[in-house]
C-alpha cells in the first residue's frame, strides 16, 4: 500500500502540525472506485487490508463528531473495522459500497461498535463479517450482511448473528436497525444475547428489516442446527423491543424467535411485533413430522408480547408457537398453509387471540395442550386438513404424559369455513371451558356442552375490524405512500391519521410525507354497530428516535435521579412521565422518587412534523435509603443508646451492627455499651426491591466508668491507642512497647 501510506503520512504530519483535524468528513476511496472518486478522496485504498485505512480515517476525525464516507466500490478487509464514538460510517448504498470481510484463520471480522453514538448506513457486508454492537445508542440503517462472498462462496460465520447485540455485564439500550437485510447467512440474521449481570437489552427497534435464508445446517456449513431469522432473546434480559414491518423468509429454524428462558430466569417485558411476515421458515430443514423437538415456526414467542397484524405463510411447524408462555396477545394475525396455525402448549397461560385466522393448515388450525385461560375471540378457521377427527385440537400432545394434559378455564369462539364438515370444529376437551362454535353460513351456533352457550347468528350485523396495507413502508422524503383498506365487517366510514398532522376520509388514500420521522398511522373504521382502530408505522428518512438514559438507575428513596435526553435528531420538545405520577417538560430533568419500587419511565420527543416515544419498563429501581438517629453518642461504660430508624422508602427489614460485636434486627433497638472505646454503627435497611447500608464511623464514644490513675513508674495515664476499649499503652508514653508489659507485671 505505498500510495496509501504516503497519504496517511501526510495526514499524520498535518495532524501533528495543527491542533485538530478541521474536516468533519473524511472520504475513503475503494481501490476500484472511479477515477473521479479516487481523485477527490482523502484516503485511497489499494484493495489489501483496507480496514487499516478505514480505521485510520476514524482516528483522524475530531473527538466530538465526524463522518467516514466510503465511495462506491469494494473494500477488501482482513480484520475488523472499529468506528469511533460520535461518528458515522456512510457508504454509497447497499450493493454499491461493498465491504468484503474474509480471514480464513478467523471467521468473524465484523464492524465492531464498541463506543456509543454511532451511525452506520448504506453498504453491503460480505463474507465473514457483520455488525457487532456492544454499546448503547447505535443506529444501523440500509445495511445488508451476507455470508456469501463476491465469488459466490458461502464463508464461515464466527459470530452469533449477522447483526449482533452482545451485552457483557452491562445494559445496552437505544439501538435501531432500519431497512437492514441479512441473507444467505451461516448464522442468525439478527441476534441479541448476553452474559454476566446486568445483561440488559432495552429499547431495541427492528424496522423494515429482512432475514432471508439464514442457516444451512451443520452439514451445509452453518455454525449450528438452530439458526433463525430474528433470534431476539437468548440469555439477555429483554425490555421494550419493537419489531415493526419486518420479514423472515426461508430460514433454517424459526422466523422470529424468542427463547422461553424459564430455566435461565431471564426477564422479558413489553415485546411488540407489528406488521411482520414469516414465510416458509423451516422448509429446507430435513426434520420430519411431527416436529416434537424442533422449532421450524413463523413466530416462536412466549411472554409479555403483543403480536399485531402479523402474517405467517407456509411455515413447516406452526405459524404461531407459544411454549410455556404467559401474557401474549395476538390481534388480527393470520396463518396460511403451515402445519398448525397456532400451537399453544406446555403450561401456557393467559394467551389471547383476537380476530385471528388460520387458512389451509395442514393439520390443525389451533392446537393447545396443558394450558389455562386461553381465549379465542372471533377466530376463523378455514380448510384445515385435520387429524383425530377435528380441525382444531385440545389436550393431546404426542401421547407424552408430561404435557398431554387438559386445557382449562378457557373460551373458544370459532367460525369454521370448511367444505368437509365430517371434521368437527374442535374436540371440546378439558374442563371449565366455554365454546361458541359455528359453521360459516349457518344461522345458529353448533350446540355445545361445558357449558351450553346462547346461540349466535352470523346474520347479525357486527362492528367492523380495521386493517390496512401500505407501500412503501420506508424511504426518504418526499415519500409517496399508497394506503389500501383491508378492513372487515362492512365499514361505512374511514378516518386516516397519517402521523404528521394530516388526515383523510378516503377509502384508499395516497399521502406524501415531506418530513423525516417514524410516522404512526392510525385507521379508524365505523358503521352503525361500532368502530375499531388499528395502527401501522412508516419510516421516513433517517428517522429521529426518542432515547434517554438515567444515572443512577438504582437509587435510595429520596435521592435524585438525573435523566439525560439522548434522542437522535433534533427534538424541539420533551414530555416525561416518571412512573410515580411525576412529570416534566425539561430536556434533562432531575427527579426524586419517594418510595421504593420499580418504575417505568416514558419520554415523548417532539420533532418538526412528528414525535417519537421511548418507554423503558422497570427502568428505575428505588430501594430503601438507610438512615438513623441515636439519642446518645458519648458517655461512660454501660452507656445505653436508643437507635431510631429514619430510613426512606419503607424498608421491611433492618440489620444493625453496633461495632462491639453485637447486632440486632428490630427497627428501633436499644443497645448497652459495656466497655470503653469508639464504636462504628452500621444500619442496613431492605425490602423486596433491595437494600442500602449507612455506616457512621466512630459514632459512639464510651469512656471508662471510673477515672484512670497513672501507674507508679509510668509517664502518664494509660491510653487506648486503637479505640477497642483496651488500654494497651500502660505507661502512657503514646506507644505500645515492651515497657508497657514490664510496668503491668510490676503492679501484679
Amino acid at each position: 500500500m505505498p500510495s496509501t501510506r504516503l497519504v496517511l503520512f501526510l495526514l499524520l504530519v498535518a495532524a501533528v502540525l495543527a491542533p485538530a483535524v478541521s474536516a468533519a468528513t473524511l472520504v475513503v476511496a475503494a481501490a476500484d472506485a472511479s477515477a473521479a472518486d479516487r481523485a477527490a478522496a482523502d484516503i485511497r485504498c489499494d484493495g489489501v487490508a483496507d480496514q487499516v485505512d478505514i480505521n485510520n480515517a476514524f482516528n483522524l476525525l475530531p473527538d466530538d463528531m465526524g463522518m467516514v464516507q466510503l465511495t462506491a466500490g469494494t473494500f477488501n478487509c482482513s480484520d475488523s473495522v472499529f468506528p469511533n464514538g460520535n461518528s458515522e460510517l456512510i457508504g454509497a448504498g447497499q450493493g454499491v459500497t461493498r465491504l468484503v470481510m474474509v480471514n480464513n484463520q478467523s471467521p468473524w471480522k465484523p464492524i465492531s461498535v464498541t463506543q456509543p453514538d454511532v451511525h452506520l448506513r448504506g453498504f453491503t457486508i460480505m463474507g465473514s463479517g457483520g455488525v457487532l454492537v456492544k454499546v448503547s445508542r447505535v443506529v444501523v440503517e440500509e445495511v445488508t450482511a451476507t455470508s456469501r462472498g463476491p465469488d459466490g462462496q458461502l464463508y464461515r460465520a464466527g459470530g452469533n448473528g449477522m447483526f449482533y447485540i452482545w451485552a457483557d455485564g452491562e445494559t445496552i439500550e437505544d439501538v435501531a436497525f432500519i431497512d437492514c437485510t441479512a441473507e444467505d447467512a451461516h448464522t442468525h440474521g439478527f441476534n441479541m444475547n448476553a452474559v454476566n449481570l446486568p445483561k440488559e437489552t432495552r429499547n431495541i427497534r427492528f424496522i423494515d428489516c429482512v432475514a432471508r435464508r439464514c442457516g444451512f445446517g451443520l452439514a451445509g456449513g452453518s455454525r449450528s442446527e438452530w439458526v433463525t431469522g430474528f433470534d431476539i432473546q437468548e440469555d439477555n434480559d429483554l425490555y421494550d423491543v419493537q419489531v415493526i414491518n419486518c420479514r423472515a423468509e426461508d430460514n433454517w429454524q424459526s422466523g422470529f424467535h424468542f427463547e422461553p428462558g424459564e430455566d435461565k430466569g431471564t426477564i422479558k417485558k413489553a415485546i411488540t411485533l407489528s406488521g411482520c411476515t414469516a414465510e416458509r421458515n423451516g422448509q429446507r430443514n430435513p426434520a420430519q413430522y411431527p416436529y416434537q423437538s424442533t422449532f421450524l415456526s413463523g413466530f416462536y414467542v412466549h411472554f409479555n408480547a403483543a403480536v399485531t397484524d402479523c402474517t405467517s405463510i407456509d411455515n413447516k411447524n406452526a405459524g404461531f408457537y407459544v411454549e410455556g408462555g404467559d401474557n401474549v396477545v395476538f390481534t388480527r394475525c393470520t396463518d396460511s398453509g403451515s402445519t398448525y396455525g397456532w400451537k399453544v402448549v406446555k403450561n401456557a397461560r393467559n394467551i389471547r387471540l383476537e380476530d385471528c385466522e388460520s387458512d389451509g393448515a395442514d393439520v390443525w388450525a389451533f392446537w393447545s395442550a396443558y394450558a389455562t385461560n386461553i381465549t379465542l375471540a372471533r377466530f376463523r378457521q378455514a380448510d384445515a386438513g385435520g387429524d383425530r377427527g377435528y380441525q382444531s385440537m385440545l389436550g393431546w400432545y404426542y401421547d407424552n404424559p408430561s404435557y398431554q394434559q387438559p386445557v382449562t378455564a378457557s373460551s373458544f369462539e370459532i367460525t369454521a369455513a370448511n367444505s368437509n364438515r365430517s371434521l368437527g370444529i374442535i374436540n371440546q376437551a378439558g374442563s371449565g371451558n366455554v365454546y361458541t362454535l359455528r359453521w360459516e353460513g349457518d344461522v345458529t351456533a353448533v350446540p355445545t356442552t361445558l357449558p351450553t352457550v346462547v346461540p349466535t347468528t352470523t346474520s347479525t350485523p357486527a362492528a367492523p375490524v380495521a386493517a390496512f396495507a401500505f407501500s412503501p413502508s420506508q424511504g426518504r422524503p418526499p415519500l409517496n405512500v399508497s394506503f389500501i383498506d383491508r378492513s372487515t365487517g362492512v365499514p361505512a366510514a374511514w378516518r386516516w391519521d397519517f402521523g404528521d398532522g394530516v388526515t383523510s376520509a378516503a377509502l384508499n388514500p395516497f399521502h406524501v410525507y415531506t418530513t423525516e420521522g417514524l410516522k404512526i398511522v392510525n385507521l379508524t373504521v365505523n358503521n352503525t354497530i361500532g368502530s375499531n382502530t388499528t395502527t401501522g408505522y412508516v419510516t421516513v428518512g433517517s428517522a429521529p428516535f426518542a432515547a434517554f438514559s438515567a444515572e443512577p438507575r438504582t437509587v435510595g428513596a429520596g435521592k435524585p435521579v438525573a435523566f439525560t435526553d439522548r434522542s437522535i435528531g433534533t427534538p424541539t420538545g420533551w414530555s416525561w412521565t416518571f412512573g410515580d405520577g411525576g412529570t416534566s417538560n425539561l430536556r434533562n430533568p432531575i427527579h426524586v422518587y419517594a418510595q421504593s419500587g420499580l418504575y417505568t419511565v416514558r419520554m415523548i420527543a417532539t420533532y418538526a412534523g412528528s414525535s417519537d416515544t421511548e418507554q423503558k419498563t422497570d427502568y428505575i429501581r428505588v430501594v430503601p435509603d438507610a438512615n438513623f438517629t441515636a439519642n446518645a453518642t458519648a458517655g461512660k461504660a454501660l452507656l445505653s443508646v436508643m437507635f431510631a430508624d429514619a430510613s426512606n422508602g419503607t424498608p421491611s427489614a433492618w440489620t444493625w451492627e453496633f461495632g462491639d460485636g453485637a447486632n440486632a434486627t428490630v427497627q428501633n433497638p436499644t443497645h448497652v455499651y459495656a466497655r470503653a472505646g469508639n464504636y462504628t454503627v452500621n444500619l442496613t435497611a431492605r425490602n423486596g426491591y433491595g437494600s442500602t447500608t449507612l455506616s457512621r464511623a466512630g459514632l459512639v464514644r464510651v469512656e471508662p466508668s471510673r477515672p484512670l490513675l497513672t501507674f507508679p513508674g509510668g509517664t502518664g495515664m494509660p491510653r487506648d491507642l486503637n479505640g477497642d476499649g483496651l488500654y494497651e499503652d500502660a505507661n502512657g508514653n503514646g506507644r505500645r512497647d515492651f515497657a508497657d508489659i514490664v510496668l503491668y507485671f510490676n503492679q501484679m
